[in-house]
């Protein structure tokens, strides 16, 4: 299946200071792609987008564009197969789940290791930019995306039909926390009781889980938080900010956000008890027409900053 080089690839790695090390490799490659060999078997790696080089002329063709169709028509690249969402002065918005989906074969787990040795699990085509997942003007007047399955982008009608999409491509299902909040927020989103149990659970619940929760399992978890919430802090109801954390040096900041909600924060447990925020939204954007339909852009010549401007 895989073929090699005539000779190994050296890969010189820096020790230290004057010193380096040469490392020799065999390439090995196949029709999938590159392959990896280990003690227990052989692997080739097919990836979407491999050899795709045209980014910064898509991301230039995007901020050129000046209506919908030309900015769908830099979609069309492909180049950058990323979720994207449009909005103009002229009222439209739009979704495109601009993902390069190969065409695969039916019969298959996808998600799982794969035979090599037939040609059905070679795929060599990608579904059309026409056919994929797309929201343009939807009754409800809205959009959001957080990461998740594209037949919940909006309320209401607009969504994409599940059933016009095979399994094989690997459309997700699941929406995450942060597009239940933001349906609940910018729709009429009747909420779901079983995802607020869940969370008693430390685990995500869209309501596509059949699965019961016993009501030992809720008791034990209950028992288990309220006992750690006492001995760490005090009490059962901390401020979020004693809890959550932003520290630089000396600095020692109450901090809001939590993972996977709107404003997405994520830390790591500190040896004290606390959370220490490590990532996080690193760029967030408003923007809003005037009545002329213009919009301008600001950003201070200066930005960088470490822990001047934490107190902020």
């Amino acid at each position: 299946m895989a073929r090699s080089g005539e000779a190994g690839s050296g890969i010189e790695v820096k020790l230290l200071g004057p010193f380096s090390w040469t490392f020799d490799r065999e390439p090995l490659w196949s029709v999938y792609g590159p392959v990896i060999r280990q003690p227990h078997g052989t692997y080739a790696v097919r990836v979407a987008g491999m050899g795709e080089v045209r980014q910064v002329e898509q991301w230039y063709r995007m901020n050129k564009a000046r209506t919908l169709d030309e900015w769908l028509d830099a979609m069309s690249m492909q180049a950058v197969p990323s979720l994207k969402v449009y909005a103009d002065r002229d009222g439209h918005v739009g979704y495109l789940y601009n993902a390069k989906l190969p065409v695969r074969a039916e019969g298959f787990d996808w998600s799982q290791y794969l035979p090599g040795e037939i040609s059905r699990t070679l795929w060599t085509e990608y579904l059309p930019f026409a056919s994929l997942p797309r929201i343009v003007d939807p009754p409800s007047g809205f959009v959001q995306s957080c990461n998740g399955t594209p037949f919940r982008t909006t309320d209401g009608p607009g969504n994409p039909d599940p059933a016009a999409f095979s399994p094989t491509l690997g459309i997700e299902t699941r929406l995450t926390n942060r597009g239940l909040r933001a349906l609940e927020l910018f729709g009429a989103d009747p909420g779901n009781p079983r995802a607020a149990v869940a969370l008693l659970t430390l685990r995500p619940d869209d309501g596509n889980d059949p699965s019961p929760v016993s009501t030992g399992t809720l008791q034990n978890r209950l028992r288990e938080a309220a006992a750690e919430l006492k001995s760490r802090f005090g009490r059962l109801d901390p401020a979020w900010q004693d809890v959550n954390r932003l520290r630089r040096g000396s600095v020692d900041l109450g901090l809001g956000g939590a993972p996977d909600v709107l404003r997405a924060v994520c830390g790591h447990e500190a040896g004290d008890g606390h959370l220490v925020g490590v990532a996080g939204d690193s760029y967030v954007l408003l923007v809003e027409w005037d009545r002329e339909g213009r919009v301008s852009s600001r950003s201070p010549a200066m930005t960088a900053f470490l822990v001047d401007m934490l107190q902020l």
